[in-house]
């Protein structure tokens, strides 16, 4: 099976994580992963999550040619990991295989993803993703519109208006250009 990226290496088997096997490029440090080889080690070490304490993001080239299963000749295609890492993994539609560039495996791990990889090609998945970009692209936003401290004076003024009993009067108060006219 030839290496997706270089076209002309041949991938190797090796060995990840506690026998999880993969199909390695020597040259490109691609990785092949077979579902099956995947969810069986997955199974296995279900109760070996690490606890990540700090955020260690490994500096990741992506390709981003078009690629071809190597088991079914099927185009894979690309998937948001998480909101926080900027590559995408490509995968297989037709047999789940999975396409890891140089330190995609190492920056997933690394955030203690690497348990949830069933999961980032559900709708599901890819539309947290979708949720935390924009609750991340306002939130820098409004910082830079209204200041990072009237900000976040704003953002507690909205908390106690919305957990408040009156939060429809209080509404219509701010809303009144003069509240004191009859």
């Amino acid at each position: 099976m030839r290496c997706l990226v270089c076209k002309t290496n041949e991938l190797e088997e090796q060995y990840l994580e506690n026998g999880l096997r993969v199909y390695t490029c020597k040259e490109c440090e691609g990785k092949w992963m077979r579902f099956g080889d995947y969810f069986t080690w997955h199974n296995s070490n279900k109760n070996q999550s690490e606890t990540v304490t700090e955020d260690k993001y490994i500096s990741v080239k992506d390709s981003t040619n078009p690629k071809f299963c190597p088991d079914c000749e099927t185009i894979l295609t690309p998937y948001k990991v998480s909101s926080k890492l900027s590559f995408m993994l490509e995968h297989c539609g037709s047999c789940n295989g999975i396409w890891f560039d140089k330190n995609e495996w190492e920056s997933i791990k690394s955030i203690d993803l690497h348990h949830k990889i069933q999961n980032f090609f559900t709708e599901a998945w890819q539309k947290k993703i979708r949720e935390d970009e924009s609750r991340e692209f306002l939130e820098k936003h409004y910082t830079n519109k209204f200041g990072a401290e009237d900000y976040e004076r704003l953002k507690q003024t909205k908390k106690w208006i919305d957990e408040s009993e009156n939060k429809s009067m209080l509404l219509a108060y701010l809303m009144n250009e003069n509240p004191y006219k009859l």
